[in-house]
């Protein structure tokens, strides 16, 4: 029983650590490309905004990306790795449409596929 409340715990704290880093990299992104933005409104403050945001991004790749890969698999590795951009694109638009608050154009999409 210790055992298993030891790997819970790893996986749970691990899980926090990549939820903080992705929320990072979206606000370091959303820095560096123009189009790729959040906005805070009278009630949720901007780094709230940004917190869920990565949660949702962490769902959404969750569902997609594990299968979308799979059936690019038989395409080669330079097609899975263009295809795993697009992926993190389509990630962040399904994101944005979700989320009020985070917005991210095409081309931002794109780019931030890739940062």
């Amino acid at each position: 029983m210790t055992r298993a409340i030891a790997s819970l715990s790893k996986l749970i704290l691990r899980m926090a650590v990549v939820w903080i880093v992705d929320a990072v990299s979206l606000a370091a992104a959303s820095a560096v490309v123009p189009g790729l933005s959040f906005t805070a409104d009278g009630t949720v403050p901007r780094w709230q905004v940004i917190l869920s945001a990565a949660l949702l991004l962490a769902m959404v790749n969750l569902v997609i990306r594990p299968i979308v890969l799979l059936l690019a698999r038989p395409l080669g590795w330079i097609a899975s790795f263009v295809i795993g951009f697009l992926v993190n694109a389509v990630a962040l638009w399904i994101t944005a449409a979700l989320l009020p608050g985070f917005d991210v154009g095409i081309a931002a999409g794109i780019f931030g596929g890739i940062v």
